[in-house]
């Protein structure tokens, strides 16, 4: 799944994937929080993140990324593991 996230950690694009992988539409993850798409600890981990890239964001500019392993909630409940970079 390909997305991205805004500054206040809402979803400003999702990836057609999210429909295989989760088994939500587009439309329905768009609408989603980052604490409904994931398990706590994930949505901790993105938002941490978040956090630090604003406190240096120079520093984040020239970045190479960053790898997270984050729980994705699927539709019937149960949780994907995915590697996000």
């Amino acid at each position: 799944i390909i997305w991205t996230v805004d500054t206040s950690g809402h979803v400003s694009y999702i990836s057609p994937s999210v429909e295989s992988v989760r088994g939500y539409s587009v439309d329905e993850a768009m609408a989603q929080r980052l604490d409904e798409q994931m398990s706590a600890d994930s949505a901790d981990a993105v938002k941490a993140l978040l956090q630090e890239a604003m406190a240096e964001p120079e520093r984040f500019s020239n970045d190479h990324g960053r790898t997270l392993e984050l729980a994705l909630r699927r539709r019937d409940g149960g949780l994907v593991t995915t590697e996000t970079g």
